[in-house]
């Protein structure tokens, strides 16, 4: 066996995903019998492109997972042709082969008419074959057995992810709600309430103490998660490039109670014939996960919470309670000088009322290092946190700013995002005086720090209103507003700043006052040479042609574009900005799925690389609203992609999940690149032809994934599986090694 297929072999052998999926889905077997339970909760707010704009989650205390569905017809947006229709498509995916003939689902009204399939064969017109219980306490739900005669359910997890869509096409039908989905091989099984089937945990008895585990660092695990048989590991393996920063997880499952569980890592050295090398326990970042309770959406009512992985902690010592389940996240940090080879060390877990367990960790350090595209930029929009828990950060505020921007670059931006304004106000003899030095302190420190993409400054959109606040009329404001503008652009070319776009209103269209400011301030800043103004595009299908002259950048929600993509596909939204020589953006702002990781590696990653879009971004670093602990005190939910520690001088050493998902997703891009730089040195070399051919073929398998299950960001969400990402990133690094001759 040659190194590479060894290596490729040990990826291929890593734990995969077996129970939770998405927060969606629940599998499992017991004795004979197998299962798949569905939940409605796989389905928030517009959520495309597998349900329709008239499907609708809603909270339900009382309902598996706290949603059910609502089913709307007649609602406008999805489907386009024919509209009206309800539909919701879900990603299944089972345990094993077998006849999945009784299939349960959990309805109101009861009688209500639909179709449903599997896997694309004709729709059958829903028959109720038994009827069952309540499905829970205080709810109008009730289970329902379907006839399956007409489909074929033969399913084998060789054809996952398998699809199940349930659709109505009368428009003018009557709402209906919809909430957990059960297929199961076992005719005989009833459901009862909300309570799933039966799973045989018979493989945990020879645990007396507690279990160590692995998933994927996409996947939640909580308190209440329990390893499946092929999670249960004493080993550790992954990859990277030198430089890179790769995490991996494990948890330890507690049989009974565990007190004082210390956790520590060794060293990595190599050990190869002709070298050795060592890589340092200081540049392997080992962390606890601390579970919240947090909104379901960040504009959820108070009491619509759930918990979920949120901070990467510090590693202190835990207590375990008894079958639960503690995560723990570990950032490798692969010095840039670091050489190629297998580098193996020890992740000793030692609870003081238990026997101690080591994971060997190995890490194969990759013979090339990644390259980031110059035309992608990637920013994160700024606004210097003031005060923290009630407490107002003391000292310089440059430091903060150093700070969290330093922790940006080592997440992979490269380019600015600022809020910050230039100061106005009235002199002695009225005339208005304009203070550039904290907008030039922010772009000095963007220049240092090595940001060199374009600056998004949003800092302007305050300036009318502060003018006008200081009663300055119309046509002077209009002058001093211009005169920014130039100063600004002057400023640029005497520092040594990036290109700067000028930000007038936020998202703009739609709204009436934002327009009308729009179509004041945008011609104002076109009147300078060379200012190049930047639009926000969220609920707008398409630029409307009268803002075109004044618009030089189209930031686009992902939300609204991937909304609307059946009628404006990627390809058009390129050819149109491209006929008004517009560069394109887009912000995927987090919403319900934003705290997972893998919401974060596939906007910043997949979504991108497949999308016209060269520019992203999201709208804040950082907001919280009273305690930054308790979620539900403020208006809407707190956002952080970094939380300050105020024992650290208020440093974001506390990062979240969707922080470490989007350096991943621009890795993911970076690997992309590197791979179509390799390809673009060799192609035409003969002795490469075969090389560059598989290549070539591994992009375009991974395009049509990307565009068979999307394009758009939650459909890739919904289909991909860990082991996906895994297997499209490994092949992509073997590709790169084998097109420039390189070997481990």
């Amino acid at each position: 066996m040659t190194r590479l297929a060894m290596i490729l072999g040990l990826c291929l052998l890593l734990p995969a995903l077996t129970l939770r999926l998405h927060g969606a889905s629940e599998k499992g077997s017991a004795g004979s019998a197998s299962w798949v339970w569905l939940e409605a909760e796989a389905f928030a707010r517009s959520n495309f492109p597998h349900a329709s704009y008239a499907t609708r989650g809603r909270f339900c205390r009382h309902c598996s997972d706290q949603e059910y569905l609502l089913f709307w017809p007649g609602r406008k947006g999805r489907p386009f042709d024919p509209p009206g229709y309800w539909y919701a498509d879900y990603a299944l995916r089972v345990p094993a082969p077998g006849h999945y003939r009784a299939v349960w689902i959990a309805l109101w009204p009861a009688d209500a008419l639909f179709s449903w399939t599997v896997d694309d064969q004709p729709p059958i017109p829903a028959t109720i074959l038994q009827r069952g219980p309540t499905y829970g306490p205080d709810l109008a739900f009730r289970w329902i057995r379907l006839d399956t005669r007409g489909l074929n359910l033969d399913l084998d997890p060789a054809g996952n992810p398998h699809t199940l869509q349930l659709r109505r096409d009368d428009p003018d039908s009557p709402p209906m709600r919809m909430d957990a989905i059960v297929l199961t091989t076992d005719p005989t099984w009833v459901p009862s309430g909300i309570e799933k089937p039966p799973i045989d945990r018979s493989y945990l008895d020879s645990y007396s103490d507690y279990v160590l585990y692995v998933r994927s660092w996409l996947e939640h695990i909580l308190p209440s998660t329990i390893p499946e048989p092929d999670e249960i590991t004493s080993t550790l393996w992954t990859f990277a490039t030198p430089g890179e920063y790769e995490p991996l997880t494990f948890a330890i499952y507690a049989r009974q109670s565990l007190r004082d569980v210390m956790v520590s890592i060794s060293d990595l050295t190599l050990h190869s014939p002709s070298a050795r090398a060592v890589i340092p326990a200081a540049a392997l970042d080992l962390r606890v996960v601390r579970v919240m309770t947090k909104r379901r959406h960040n504009h959820s009512a108070p009491e619509e919470t759930e918990l979920v992985p949120e901070i990467l902690d510090y590693n202190t010592p835990q207590d375990i309670p008894a079958n639960a389940s503690r995560q723990y996240w570990l950032i490798i940090h692969v010095p840039p000088d670091a050489l190629p080879g297998t580098y193996q060390g020890t992740i000793t877990v030692a609870p003081v009322n238990a026997p101690s367990r080591i994971l060997t960790l190995t890490l194969e350090v990759l013979p090339f290092t990644l390259q980031t595209p110059p035309d992608r930029a990637f920013s994160m929009g700024y606004r210097p946190l003031r005060e923290f828990d009630g407490v107002h950060l003391p000292g310089d505020p440059f430091a903060y700013l150093r700070q969290d921007h330093e922790d940006m670059r080592v997440h992979g931006m490269n380019s600015g995002f600022a809020y910050t304004p230039v100061a106005v106000s009235l002199a002695l003899d009225g005339t208005v005086q304009v203070d550039y030095s904290d907008l030039i302190q922010h772009m000095d420190l963007l220049v240092e720090l090595g940001f060199t993409g374009p600056v998004h400054w949003r800092g302007i959109s305050q300036l009318h209103r502060d003018l006008q606040r200081l009663g300055v009329a119309t046509q002077t404001l209009e002058a001093i507003y211009t005169e920014v503008v130039s100063t600004v652009l002057r400023l640029q070319q005497e520092r040594g700043w990036p290109q700067i776009y000028f930000f007038p209103v936020d998202e703009p269209f739609g709204d009436p006052q934002k327009e009308a400011e729009f179509y004041w301030l945008a011609p104002l800043i076109k009147r300078v040479p060379g200012a190049l103004v930047e639009v926000s595009l969220d609920g707008a299908e398409v630029l409307p042609p009268e803002a075109d002259p004044f618009v030089d950048v189209r930031f686009y929600s992902g939300w609204s574009v991937d909304r609307w993509l059946p009628l404006h596909p990627f390809q058009e939204i390129a050819a149109d900005a491209a006929s008004s020589g517009d560069r394109l953006g887009f912000y995927y702002n987090t919403r319900s799925l934003g705290g997972r990781p893998e919401f974060s590696r596939v906007t910043w990653g997949f979504y991108a690389w497949n999308s016209p879009f060269r520019e992203q971004g999201v709208w804040i670093y950082q907001v919280f609203f009273g305690d930054p602990y308790d979620d539900t005190d403020g208006p809407t939910g707190d956002l952080a992609y970094a939380y300050p520690d105020p024992e650290r001088h208020y440093a974001p050493t506390l990062p979240t999940l969707r922080w470490e998902g989007v350096r991943e997703g621009i890795d993911d891009l970076r690997y992309l690149f590197t791979l179509e730089r390799a390809l673009a040195a060799v192609r035409g070399d003969p002795t490469k032809a075969d090389a560059v051919a598989r290549a070539e073929a591994l992009l375009a398998e991974l395009r049509a994934d990307l565009n068979r299950y999307g394009p758009e960001a939650r459909g890739i969400i919904a289909y991909f599986e860990a082991e996906d990402y895994a297997r499209y990133r490994w092949t992509i690094a073997q590709a790169i090694m084998t097109l420039l001759d390189l070997s481990p």
